[in-house]
């Protein structure tokens, strides 16, 4: 008898754990749907996006190699033939051209400063949303000649560190982008932004880390000569 209430009270239990999973998982779909407005059930780009994450928060210090991890994303989450960051200087009039992958890697690489006027640069740098054209050029925002010119459907979207905007991630394709593409890229570059705020972070610990320790030695060398060690 108390083999046959053992049986029941597990079987019970099993069946209230599948129900209080399946509620949850229900939830964490409902919040992701509300927090990224893809549809429920669409979970591959959420899986690249994480994917890409990861491989922005695995790049270390080294600027470059962040840059061309963020370019080659979001070429791939764009489904794109080129992709760049268009980095800014500090006084953000002109900009640069890292990690360039893709078709026009090579054709990119090297190239010398841009400045910064009026058109779609400047339109992300300020309005802080990403911008997608078609044909190469867009009436109201004009594209740099040398942007225009590498395909017809060009993605702009803004990279933001320290409450400031530092550059634009640039994706280039052939076909027209969707409302789905603009999702992804807006997710993106919040996850560029983040991590390029985490990368600046680990620097300003360490310069402060290595300060201390600069501090402390010095501490140490005036105490050793007051005691007359």
């Amino acid at each position: 008898m108390a083999s046959f209430e053992l049986t029941m009270l597990f079987s019970s239990l099993a069946l209230a754990a599948g129900w209080l999973l399946g509620r949850r998982r229900s939830n964490a779909a409902q919040t992701t749907e509300g927090k990224t407005g893809f549809p429920e059930g669409e979970t591959d780009e959420l899986l690249r996006l994480d994917v890409w994450m990861r491989q922005l928060m695995l790049s270390g210090r080294d600027r470059e190699h962040f840059y061309r991890q963020a370019a080659a994303g979001v070429m791939d989450l764009a489904e794109g033939n080129s992709a760049f960051v268009c980095l800014f200087n500090p006084e953000a009039t002109e900009f640069t051209v890292q990690g360039a992958v893709g078709d026009s890697a090579e054709t990119l690489t090297g190239r010398q400063a841009e400045p910064i006027a009026d058109g779609a640069i400047a339109w992300v740098m300020s309005h802080g949303e990403p911008l997608l054209t078609s044909g190469g050029t867009s009436a109201a925002q004009p594209l740099p000649d040398f942007i225009a010119q590498l395909g017809p459907a060009v993605a702009l979207a803004p990279i933001h560190c320290g409450g400031r905007s530092v550059g634009v991630l640039c994706a280039v394709r052939d076909v027209e982008w969707t409302d789905k593409d603009r999702q992804v890229l807006i997710i993106f570059g919040q996850k560029v932004s983040i991590a390029a705020e985490n990368m600046d972070l680990v620097k300003r610990l360490e310069r402060e880390r290595d300060l201390a320790e600069v501090t402390l030695q010095e501490f140490g060398t005036e105490t050793d000569v007051l005691i007359g060690i």
